[in-house]
């Protein structure tokens, strides 16, 4: 007889029921998180007073009470911190955001100019903060070990060598050598040719 096959935690697989039953538990209450994980809402009346439709043609939304900002491709983002996190595309209403962007995109765009979105790790580091004390005094600042050692002289750079080309040599004419006439040779007289058999 052959023994029963081990599950994934190592129980036989004979309780397959308790596992299924298991399973669309935990599927039915990560729906049930998903849902209400955020909520799409327009500026409750004291964020819209800060931000008012009719000077910007916009009012931001929200998602999970973080103001909802849109990068160039209209992808919708928000800020925790000074980490960006997208909103997931599994989101409810991820197609509302999406259209209230392209619907109010001058708006939009003239909102962002006047509110862009406050990075944290930009701008609240404690050496960007007026309390930074100022600077020492030039006199007050670090000074050499050894004053009376002389600097060293300044390094002279010498002006650059101007290479003049020498001029072309005159150009040579060829004159053809002149050989002189040739003799002309006459043809041999008839009586010195060769004999001419009868």
């Amino acid at each position: 007889m052959k023994p029963p096959t081990r599950g994934c935690l190592g129980h036989p697989q004979r309780n397959r029921g308790a596992k299924r039953i298991t399973l669309a538990v935990a599927i039915a209450l990560g729906l049930t998180a998903a849902g209400c994980a955020g909520t799409v809402t327009t500026a409750e009346p004291q964020v819209s007073a800060a931000y008012p439709e009719e000077t910007y043609g916009y009012t931001p939304l929200f998602y999970d009470d973080n103001i909802v900002y849109y990068d160039d491709i209209g992808a919708p983002y928000f800020l925790v911190g000074a980490n960006i996190h997208y909103v997931p595309r599994t989101y409810v209403h991820y197609d509302t955001l999406v259209r209230h962007y392209h619907e109010h995109r001058a708006g939009y765009d003239r909102w962002y100019a006047a509110h862009p979105p406050r990075r944290f790790d930009r701008y609240d580091r404690p050496y960007d903060t007026v309390s930074r004390p100022p600077r020492a005094p030039a006199g007050m600042r670090y000074e050499p070990a050894h004053p009376h050692v002389a600097p060293p002289p300044p390094r002279v750079t010498p002006a650059p060598v101007r290479h003049v080309a020498p001029p072309p040599p005159p150009p040579v004419h060829r004159i053809s050598p002149v050989h002189p006439p040739m003799p002309h040779i006459a043809p041999p007289p008839p009586h010195m040719g060769p004999s001419h058999h009868r």
